[in-house]
């Protein structure tokens, strides 16, 4: 009975080893597999067409501000943020790699799919339409009639008639960091005993009104409906007070830092949850990652060899922007970005990161 007793403590504790073994794996892969949910997409909207110029389509951030070839961006923007809030140094690991915690960063671009009138579906971006009358009318159009089978050409909208959808092949995206709320206390979250706040992590899309002529002079909406188009690029109109102004890819149609739909009033990427708007509630929509430690963007400019963080800016402090003429003769030229993601795990208590080196 001894010996018995024994070899069940024995086994016991091995299976309790076990157990935790498989805990502590299991959460490494959790970790790895919502690292993957929000890099993945991340790396898409990087690689993505973000600029036309007056001299070639699309157009690279790395061929901007290029002294022997200077080009003037026509459609679309750049913008990258530091944020006023100081990344915090936390040591480097056994490689020699320095670990930042960075939580006011974010980016806001615009995207172009190359969607043309005969191109598939799949290229065209779609939104649901909630408002009413001329404005709905004027984004998206009655169905047309089927093409006589003589024609070539396939229904340029796409549409189905109930939800009514807005379709674009351009569109503003931001990423962005909010902070994690505790609906008990209304205290944010904190890992590791309160040691680190913990974030989500949001990727907002806006689509852009290639042809907003009529929605913006004859189909006026009023900007007490804009909950109406949380996935539409549009604001308040200054030149018509009380009335929405909806945007275009065109850069010089009123699309710099003050009149795009992912800024706000105080002229930065606006990070406002979007919650309950007119009756439908929008919470979590556009939420990526929860628990996230840190959001660091750094970029990597022509002649370094060096990634910059994203705080030191260059249009402004903090701030890079294609649309803001920076100091100095020349734009900087911007050959790649670095983005690390880090996020907390609860139940293993470990952090985990992911880094995306791509070229613009």
């Amino acid at each position: 009975m001894a010996l018995i007793v024994l070899i069940m403590s024995i086994i016991s504790q091995a299976f309790v080893e076990g157990l935790e073994t498989f805990r502590q794996l299991k959460g490494i892969g959790d970790l790895q597999e919502q690292l993957r949910t929000a890099a993945v997409p991340l790396r898409d909207d990087l690689m993505a067409r973000h600029l036309n110029g007056d001299k070639k389509s699309p157009v690279k951030l790395s061929e901007l501000g290029d002294p022997n070839n200077p080009i003037m961006i026509t459609d679309g923007f750049f913008r990258i943020e530091g944020g006023a809030t100081p990344n915090v140094l936390e040591g480097q690991d056994p490689d020699g790699l320095l670990s930042f915690t960075a939580t006011s960063h974010a980016l806001l671009f615009t995207i172009n799919t190359g969607a043309e009138a005969k191109s598939p579906r799949t290229q065209w971006l779609s939104v649901p339409l909630l408002g009413t009358g001329a404005t709905q009318t004027a984004l998206a159009p009655p169905i047309p009639p089927p093409p006589t089978p003589t024609s070539t050409e396939a229904p340029r909208d796409f549409q189905s008639p109930n939800p009514p959808l807005f379709l674009s092949s351009w569109a503003e995206v931001a990423w962005f960091l909010v902070p994690m709320i505790d609906p008990s206390t209304g205290q944010q979250f904190n890992a590791a005993g309160g040691g680190a706040p913990l974030f989500t992590l949001h990727r907002r899309i806006r689509l852009l009104v290639q042809n907003n002529n009529a929605v913006n002079t004859s189909a006026r909406e009023t900007t007490g409906n804009i909950g109406l188009y949380p996935e539409v690029s549009c604001e308040n109109d200054p030149g018509a007070p009380g009335n929405l102004y909806f945007n275009r890819s065109d850069s010089s149609n009123r699309l710099g830092p003050a009149y795009r739909g992912g800024m706000n009033a105080a002229g930065v990427i606006d990070r406002t949850p979007l919650g309950l708007q007119n009756g439908t509630d929008y919470t979590g929509f556009d939420r990526v990652l929860s628990d996230v430690i840190s959001f660091q963007v750094q970029y990597l400019t022509a002649g370094s060899t060096t990634f910059t963080d994203a705080s030191a800016g260059v249009s402004s402090p903090g701030v890079y922007d294609t649309a803001i003429p920076p100091p100095g003769p020349a734009t900087l030229r911007i050959l790649a970005l670095q983005i690390t993601i880090r996020v907390w795990d609860a139940k293993t208590e470990q952090a985990r990161q992911v880094t995306i080196v791509q070229d613009m």
